[in-house]
């Protein structure tokens, strides 16, 4: 086999793994949870809104309360469910 022939076998077997390497890297960054909200941050019942309030002291309404805390925050999905569970447990 010719030097020529290899060096662009070699190339084209790098652009493979550079374009597979690549996709990998999209469909892993989707699947990436939200970090974790800190204390005393959105995830604070003294910050929702009085609808948000609501909602969460409700327990048929706890998809509308976490769906709000998602929209009112940018938490993500498991974030939010343990903030509104949390509060859940703890209201009166």
């Amino acid at each position: 086999m010719s030097p020529e022939a290899l060096t662009g076998g070699a190339i084209g077997v790098i652009v493979a793994i550079a374009v597979i390497a690549t996709f990998k890297g999209m469909v892993r960054a989707r699947g990436v949870p939200q970090a974790s909200a800190p204390a005393g941050s959105a995830a604070d019942p003294a910050t929702w809104s009085p609808e948000l309030l609501a909602a969460a002291r409700d327990p048929r309404r706890k998809i509308e309360a976490i769906k709000r805390l998602r929209e009112a925050t940018g938490l993500g999905l498991a974030d939010a469910k343990n903030a509104v569970e949390s509060f859940q447990r703890s209201a009166p």
